[in-house]
């Protein structure tokens, strides 16, 4: 899996990187939901917490709050509590900071994407109703209060997490709609998997 001479020594025929699909975040938000992630019992989850301050990584606030609170290093309790477990094991930056777009689109809408054409259908998820049941979307909508807007043909592309300044609205369950323009609200994750 390692091979000297590029950046992070992959070797390209055993490994595969591409952006996050819309299944995959949504397969972690679900294990946040889970003894796995955050749970303590079936019955007992707390959210992760909101990085409610900027952009910037490593911010976050008590899970729930829309209190502002100032960046804690990763093992700290603050810090923590911003991981999709509570521990510093799990992901980072999923809830509040930046919105990250996700390879979701209805209908295969290219919008303003960018693109001039979509990838390899394995790189993304196409959807073809206003609502879904399965990678975290309509039936996780509203949780925590988290936004939850549906693609469509006007605003094709999913992002995840929410924004910094969408407060407790923001979070690991969120999902909204957007045309595909990039902006300064806007991120996006990479994937490393087998091939």
């Amino acid at each position: 899996m390692e091979q000297a001479g590029n950046s992070f020594g992959f070797v390209s025929s055993e490994i595969d990187t591409h952006m996050s699909k819309n299944n995959e975040w949504g397969a972690v938000a679900y294990l946040t939901q889970s003894i796995y992630g955050r749970c303590t019992s079936s019955t007992s989850c707390t959210e992760v917490g909101i990085n409610n301050k900027s952009f910037i990584t490593g911010y976050g606030a008590p899970a729930g709050s829309d209190t502002s609170a100032s960046n804690g290093t990763y093992n700290t309790s603050l810090g923590k509590d911003a991981s999709t477990t509570g521990t510093i094991y799990g992901i980072y930056d999923m809830s509040g900071g930046a919105y990250e777009y996700v390879m979701g689109v209805y209908n295969k809408t290219i919008g303003e994407s960018g693109f001039s054409s979509l990838p390899d259908t394995k790189y993304y998820n196409n959807y073809t109703e206003t609502s879904y049941t399965g990678h975290a979307l309509t039936e996780t909508k509203n949780w925590y209060s988290d936004v939850a807007s549906f693609i469509d043909t006007s605003y094709p592309w999913f992002g995840r997490g929410g924004n910094y300044n969408y407060g407790a609205n923001a979070g690991v369950l969120d999902f909204s709609n957007f045309s595909g323009i990039s902006g300064s609200i806007m991120s996006s994750r990479p994937v490393i998997s087998n091939k």
